[in-house]
């Protein structure tokens, strides 16, 4: 009988391992799912992530998109938009949307008002005043500069 236990328990065991390591594997195999943030402010904003991004600029301010010919690019609005020779997109006196889809995408947006959408996964500072939601939790952009992730 002794035996029997010994086994039975052995398997047991066996099985629980062997099934937790399944689950971790599937876990880790599973795709991630897309995180989100919205944000409304004036101040700076740095932001580095992959998904999709849709900036809305409201004249001041200085937006800059390194690499972006490695992106794709939609412009809707009026301003100053140029492409350096370093392959930044910089946009200034702008009031429209510029909407950005990347693998790896950095935003940096200086001293204005911006609105932010983001799908995907990053994080970032938002430094300034403002409000921000980020996988559905709210919080408040400090002067001195507050994480996000998303």
């Amino acid at each position: 009988m002794k035996q029997f236990l010994l086994v039975a328990l052995s398997a047991a065991v066996f099985l629980f391992f062997t099934s937790s390591q399944t689950a971790a594997v599937a876990q880790a195999d599973a795709p991630e799912k897309p995180g989100h943030l919205a944000a409304v402010g004036d101040g700076n904003v740095d932001l580095v992530g992959k998904g999709a991004f849709e900036l809305r600029l409201v004249g001041d301010g200085v937006l800059r998109i390194p690499q972006v010919s490695k992106l794709a690019v939609a412009i809707h609005g009026q301003g100053h938009v140029v492409i350096t020779p370093d392959d930044t997109l910089v946009v200034t006196h702008f009031r429209g949307v510029v909407k950005v889809v990347g693998k790896k995408v950095v935003v940096r947006f200086r001293h204005g008002h911006i609105g932010i959408k983001a799908k995907g996964h990053g994080k970032g500072v938002l430094t300034g005043h403002g409000v921000f939601w980020a996988n559905g939790h709210q919080g408040y952009w400090k002067p001195d500069g507050r994480k996000v992730a998303w």
